[in-house]
């Protein structure tokens, strides 16, 4: 039986801790126009259909670059381009995200301060369908990764979310219950994976998906991580 005051706390990446669109947005269509090799009419297509807006240069809430990992993304690009979704193409993707991004990575407002106080009180974990090691060096970049007790991402070898693979590999890491964690994540794939795997589901409005459309599937809602603190101690 387990004592339910919540002791870890396992975020996902991307507009949760990671401003997305200010990230993902210009490295986006710099990998495409990589792709394209200077064919206009190429270059639309794989934005269309990853859900990516050329003119605005933002990224759809409901696009598989939000919600999904590499392979699924790497595997729309292949159709497009009429190539094998080979693990050397996988590899190639992965190599020019973590690239471009790593040394460009922008941090919501206020992340940094607020992970020195919940480090201080509690264990924290990310779950990302990132790769994990793009993922580590964006952190290591932005000088976060020292807050974090546990890290993986979709290539971790615990399956991509919403699978619980990765929650239940954080809870052995933790050795704690799921009642006594919560996940904070910006998607209904983060919210459907952390009730899947026991956990409180708390959704951020702070990611590229409208709060209206998140909250349906949150059990809590906050609008930025200074509200998170308040609200574990109500839970």
């Amino acid at each position: 039986m387990s004592n339910k005051k919540i002791k870890a706390i396992l975020f996902d990446k991307d507009g949760v801790l990671v401003d997305f669109q200010a990230t993902y947005g210009t490295v986006t269509r710099e990998i495409m126009e990589q792709l394209s090799q200077g064919n206009g009419e190429l270059l639309a297509r794989l934005a269309s259909d990853v859900g990516f807006n050329l003119s605005s240069g933002l990224i759809d809430p409901v696009s598989s670059l939000v919600e999904g990992c590499a392979e699924d993304i790497c595997a729309i690009w292949a159709e497009v381009l009429r190539r094998p979704n080979d693990r050397e193409f996988q590899i190639s993707v992965d190599a020019m995200f973590k690239q471009l991004t790593e040394t460009n990575v922008v941090l919501i407002d206020g992340v940094g301060e607020v992970l020195n106080v919940l480090g201080a009180n509690y264990y924290l974990g990310l779950a990302t369908n990132d790769t994990q090691a793009c993922a580590r060096a964006q952190l290591s970049f932005a000088r976060v990764l020292q807050h974090f007790k546990f890290l993986a991402g979709y290539d971790s070898g615990h399956g991509p979310k919403p699978g619980t693979g990765m929650a239940e590999a954080f809870l052995a890491n933790c050795s704690l219950n799921a009642d006594q964690v919560v996940m904070v994540g910006d998607s209904i794939h983060d919210m459907n994976f952390a009730k899947s795997a026991g956990m409180t589901a708390i959704g951020i409005s702070t990611g590229p998906l409208p709060a209206d459309d998140l909250s349906v599937h949150a059990e809590h809602m906050i609008d930025s991580l200074d509200e998170l603190q308040p609200l574990i101690k109500q839970l």
